[in-house]
C-alpha cells in the first residue's frame, strides 16, 4: 500500500494540470525579467573589467543526467515536473542560490551529485554545464563568463560579490551571460548581488511533506495487481526501477545522440574548414525570428503511450537546438509532435534532408569533407526550417551538421545521413 502510494504520488507529480501549451518564463525563474539595461554583449566583452574569480571544481568528462531515481523518490519536491526537467535541460548557466534546503532542491533537481563546500553568502557561485570559462568580466549591468562551448563537462566558478560591486554599492541587479571570446551569448540569467555586510537573508527552510497511507482493507492480490499496473503507467514516463539509489541506474548525456566510434569528430580546425570549404546552398522553408519552444504540450499526455512525455527522452531532445529531420513520415511526425512543432508544413522531397535549427539564424552552409557547417548567430528565441539538395554533396553518405558561431565555436552538433537514391 505505501509503494502504490508513492507510485500514484510520482504519477501526479510528472504532467502539469493545465490543458494549454506552457512557456518558460522570460526572466528564467522570476516571473518578471528585472529591469537591467544591457549592451550587446560583443560590446560588453570588449570593454568589460576583468574581475578575479575561482574555479572551484572541473570535471571535462562529466555528462549531465537526464534520470535518476532520486527524482522519483522526491516527486513531492517537483523533481520530477517534466516542464522544470525541459527548462533545466535548455541551460547551461545556473546560479547556486542560498539555503540548505534551497541548495538541496537544487542539486536534486539536475541530478548533481557532486558535493563542494561553497560560501554563497560572501560570493556568488555559478554551476556551468559543457562550458570552459576563460575569463569573468563586469560591464556596468552585466556580468560576463566569458570562454569556449564544449560538448561535455561541468565548472563550478566562484567569485567574491564585494569585488563585483563598486566600493558605494551595497546591492545592484545584474544580468548574467555566458558568451564566446566574440560576444555571442550563450546562455543568461537575471541575479541579485550585495556586499557582504548587507548579504541577503537565507531562504527558509523548505518542508518535507509525508506521505500517507489510507487505511482501508484490501486484498495483496489486489494490491499486487494494483501495484502492476501502475509501474506500467509510470513506464510510459519514467524508468522504472528500484526505488533504492544504485548509480548504475543513472542515465547520462551519452546516451542522447551517440556517434559512431570510427566517425571523425575533427579533421581540421573550424576556422579552416570554414575558408577550404564549399559553400552549399540552402533553402529556408520557415523562419520565424520570435518563435518559443514549449516546455508542456497537451499532446505529449495524449499520446504518452508513444513515450511523447518519456522524462529522458524529453531533456535529450531539449538539450540540443540542431535536429536532422527523419527519413521516415511517421518517425518525422513522432519527433515533431514530442518537439511540440506544427508551425510549418515538412513535406521533405525525394533528394532533400531537412533541419530544424532553435534560437540559431543559419547565414549559410559549408561543406568540408564529412561535415556540413551551419554558420551564423545564437538568439533566445526563434527557429528556422532549412533544406538542402542531397544532389550538392557528392562524396559521402554520412555528414556531421554542427551549427557554428562567426568566431568558430560550435553549439550544437548532429549524424546526417543522405539519401541520394
Amino acid at each position: 500500500m505505501k509503494q502504490n502510494s508513492l507510485l500514484e504520488g510520482a504519477l501526479a507529480k510528472i504532467l502539469p494540470e493545465e490543458d494549454t501549451k506552457l512557456y518558460e518564463l522570460s526572466g528564467r525563474y522570476i516571473e518578471k525579467t528585472l529591469e537591467v539595461k544591457a549592451e550587446p554583449p560583443d560590446k560588453a566583452v570588449r570593454e568589460g573589467t576583468l574581475l578575479n574569480f575561482q574555479i572551484l571544481q572541473d570535471d571535462s568528462g562529466y555528462r549531465r543526467v537526464i534520470y535518476t531515481p532520486h527524482w522519483k523518490d522526491a516527486f513531492y519536491r517537483g523533481w520530477l515536473y517534466l516542464p522544470n526537467k525541459i527548462i533545466q535541460a535548455r541551460h547551461r548557466l545556473f546560479i547556486y542560490p542560498i539555503g540548505g534546503s534551497a541548495n538541496y532542491d537544487f542539486a536534486g533537481e539536475l541530478g548533481f551529485e557532486e558535493n563542494v563546500p561553497l560560501d554563497n553568502h560572501r560570493n556568488i557561485n555559478f554551476l556551468v554545464f559543457d562550458f570552459k570559462v576563460q575569463n569573468v568580466k563586469r560591464y556596468r549591468n552585466q556580468l560576463l563568463l566569458v570562454g569556449n562551448p564544449a560538448r561535455s563537462g561541468f565548472q563550478i566558478v566562484s567569485v567574491v560579490q564585494d569585488d563585483i560591486l563598486d566600493p558605494d554599492e551595497m546591492e545592484n541587479v545584474f544580468l548574467v551571460q555566458l558568451v564566446t571570446s566574440g560576444g555571442y551569448e550563450l546562455d543568461y540569467d537575471y541575479t541579485r548581488i550585495m556586499q557582504f555586510d548587507y548579504r541577503m537573508e537565507q531562504i527558509r527552510e523548505n518542508s518535507v511533506q509525508s506521505t500517507s497511507v489510507p487505511a482501508v482493507e484490501v486484498t495483496l492480490d489486489a494490491l499486487m495487481k494494483h501495484n502492476l499496473k501502475l509501474q506500467k503507467e509510470l513506464s510510459f514516463y519514467i524508468p522504472v526501477v528500484e526505488s533504492n539509489y544504485d548509480p548504475d541506474n543513472v542515465m547520462t548525456k551519452e546516451l542522447c545522440k551517440p556517434l559512431p566510434p570510427s566517425f571523425p569528430l575533427e579533421e581540421k580546425p573550424i576556422r579552416d574548414m570554414r575558408i577550404e570549404g564549399q559553400d552549399i546552398q540552402i533553402k529556408i522553408i520557415y523562419e520565424d525570428a520570435t518563435y518559443q519552444r514549449p516546455v508542456y504540450d497537451p499532446a505529449w499526455k495524449e499520446h504518452y503511450k508513444k513515450y511523447w512525455a518519456y522524462v529522458p527522452s524529453q531533456i535529450c531532445l531539449n538539450f540540443n537546438h540542431l535536429f536532422v529531420l527523419p527519413k521516415e513520415p511517421d518517425e518525422v511526425k513522432m519527433l515533431l509532435g514530442m518537439l511540440s512543432f506544427s508551425e510549418s508544413n515538412v513535406n521533405l522531397k525525394k533528394n532533400e534532408t531537412g533541419f530544424l535549427i532553435y534560437e540559431f539564424h543559419v547565414d549559410h552552409c559549408i561543406a568540408f569533407h564529412r561535415q556540413l557547417l551551419f554558420v551564423g548567430t545564437p538568439q533566445r528565441t526563434g527557429v528556422s526550417y532549412i533544406t538542402i539538395d542531397n544532389r550538392n554533396l557528392n562524396e559521402y553518405t554520412h555528414y556531421l551538421a554542427r551549427i557554428i558561431t562567426p568566431d568558430n565555436e560550435e553549439i550544437d552538433y548532429s549524424m546526417v545521413e543522405i539519401n541520394k537514391k
